[in-house]
């Protein structure tokens, strides 16, 4: 953390995004107080951290975001990849244009709920070589390694901005009409959905 008298003015710190490999390292510095080489010191002290344990850092940072993509160039970042982000507009949703899709999933027994709904340490292992799976599909310059089980609870369950209320499963319905757990249906690894409000 940087610090002019009693104001912040900056604040950098690594975490961990399983299962991407490596460290993901952010630099921020308040607007007024860039230019002064505050990011560049954050930027030494986070990588001296994370140096000796031989980890390998990364940055993401959003393509409209010019002077951050500068500074991770003069400090050496290369671009290995860019991704796409979608955004849902939810006062202009309309549920209703997925009612089809909905009733052809109930018909075939499977309903939707929420982690929150359903949260049981039982499902959280039940989930976890689900997440594993899904998060094959993301798209990254190295090759995914499996999350450990305490990476997945730290990254899907109990990290701070963990939302219960938004991680949606589809829940297979068993003959008596209780729930069973959720599983990958035929070939097709579905089953989970992590909707994000960072």
């Amino acid at each position: 953390m940087a610090q002019s008298g009693d104001r912040v003015v900056g604040i950098g710190y690594l975490r961990g995004a399983p299962p991407l490999p490596g460290l993901t390292l952010d630099v921020d510095v308040d607007p007024d107080y860039r230019r002064r080489g505050i990011g560049t010191r954050l930027l030494q002290a986070l990588d001296a951290a994370a140096g000796p344990h031989g980890f390998a850092t990364q940055m993401a940072i959003h393509e409209r975001f010019t002077g951050s993509l500068a500074f991770a160039a003069r400090h050496g970042f290369a671009e290995h990849d860019r991704s796409s982000e979608s955004a849902l507009e939810l006062s202009a949703f309309d549920p209703d244009a997925y009612a089809d899709a909905t009733q052809a999933a109930q018909a075939h027994g499977i309903r939707f709920v929420t982690m929150q709904e359903v949260d049981s340490p039982e499902l959280r292992h039940r989930l976890y070589p689900l997440a594993n799976q899904v998060s094959l599909d993301m798209p990254s310059p190295e090759p995914m390694t499996p999350m450990t089980y305490e990476q997945y609870l730290d990254a899907w369950l109990e990290a701070p901005h963990s939302r219960l209320d938004l991680l949606v499963i589809a829940v297979p319905q068993i003959e008596t009409g209780q729930e069973s757990h959720p599983i990958p249906i035929g070939a097709t690894p579905i089953g989970l959905m992590r909707l994000d409000t960072r």
